[in-house]
């Protein structure tokens, strides 16, 4: 929508297709009604495969090491196969390997620091929810709901 929305300065009729920025990424302004549609629908499903494959290796009881894994090494194929289509479409200077490798290395890097951030906020809710500190939080991965009821009915 951004590109779509920008103007170049110029008159519409006799602006150059070189200079504006939409067509140089994307092609003919007529065709933004597909373009759109194809962002939404790859963002659709290659979000929705890991998820589906960590719901299988759930489903068949593995271990959670395994459905980790399992969804990772789906996330990166899907990210592979996105760059490669990326690099397809652009225009003659193809370097599949440098694009590939760009994004590989930055949802790694990005999936590191979520895996991090995310221990360390796990630490917290643990110390937090200890009897000792008189906070009590119902946290389910934190083994906290095992707590009795406060109201039971004989």
């Amino acid at each position: 929508m951004e590109l779509k929305e920008e103007d170049s300065g110029g008159d519409p009729q006799q602006m150059n297709k070189q200079e504006d920025r939409y067509y140089k990424l994307l092609g003919d302004r007529v065709n933004f009604v597909p373009h759109a549609v194809l962002v939404v629908l790859s963002f659709i499903i290659f979000g929705f495969v890991p998820l589906v494959i960590y719901g299988i290796f759930t489903l068949e009881n593995y271990s959670s090491e395994v459905k980790v894994a399992a969804a990772a090494a789906t996330s990166l194929v899907c990210i592979i196969l996105l760059a490669v289509a990326k690099v397809y479409t652009k225009g003659p200077p193809k370097s599949y390997v440098k694009t590939v490798l760009y994004y590989v290395i930055l949802a790694l890097g990005t999936a590191g620091v979520s895996y991090v951030v995310g221990g360390l906020i796990k630490d917290v809710l643990e110390r937090i929810s200890r009897k000792e500190s008189g906070f009590v939080i119902a946290v389910p991965f934190l083994d906290t709901m095992k707590m009795k009821p406060a109201w039971t009915s004989y």
